[in-house]
């Protein structure tokens, strides 16, 4: 990264009031790829809900193959992603809900649901890439039959490892504004 981070540990816990975040490592889709799992409570002995991002979506799981050109192998981020999905994500209980980063219509997957939410448990029996397989297996089932990257996903990527200004939402909205009624 070109700019100052805190990396979050495996196991790392937040407390946000009652609710308690706890960072799950899962690349695969990207090399600092991370799950949250939400526990409504600190002492639950159940996590809520577990936030995938780009690891584990309804359906599907992350792509490993969209940052080939950055100098990482598709083979090699499949085989971290069968380690987050296999023996981190499908370790959890049935009852954890699923929160992946987004659906159908994403080019990181080939078979991502309509559906916004699932269980593991539902996920378990009905997503091709959580049935239990070995490795080898599974790196072949995830990297088969996937398009080609969008142009834009390096751009991308690249762009999201550098600094920038954050956004001035006062500023444009005046722009905005200026420009719709033709002046300046």
């Amino acid at each position: 990264m070109e700019y100052p981070i805190r990396r979050l540990a495996d196991r790392e816990r937040i407390s946000l009031g009652d609710v308690t975040l706890e960072i799950r490592e899962t690349p695969g889709h990207t090399p600092e790829s991370i799950s949250i799992l939400v526990y409504e409570h600190a002492t639950d002995p159940v996590a809520y809900g577990v936030l995938t991002g780009d690891a584990l979506f309804i359906g599907d799981v992350g792509r490993p193959d969209l940052l080939a050109s950055l100098g990482f192998e598709a083979g090699e981020l499949g085989r971290m992603l069968y380690g987050s999905v296999q023996h981190a994500l499908m370790a959890l209980p049935d009852e954890v809900r699923v929160f992946p980063a987004h659906g159908a219509g994403s080019a990181c997957g080939k078979n991502l649901s309509t559906e916004r939410q699932s269980t593991i448990g539902a996920q378990r029996r009905t997503n091709y890439a959580c049935a239990p397989m070995g490795e080898d297996e599974f790196v072949a089932l995830v990297t088969e039959g996937q398009p080609s990257a969008p142009g834009y996903f390096v751009f991308d990527a690249v762009l999201n490892r550098k600094r920038h200004d954050l956004l001035d939402v006062e500023s444009r909205r005046r722009s905005f504004a200026t420009e719709s009624v033709g002046f300046g």
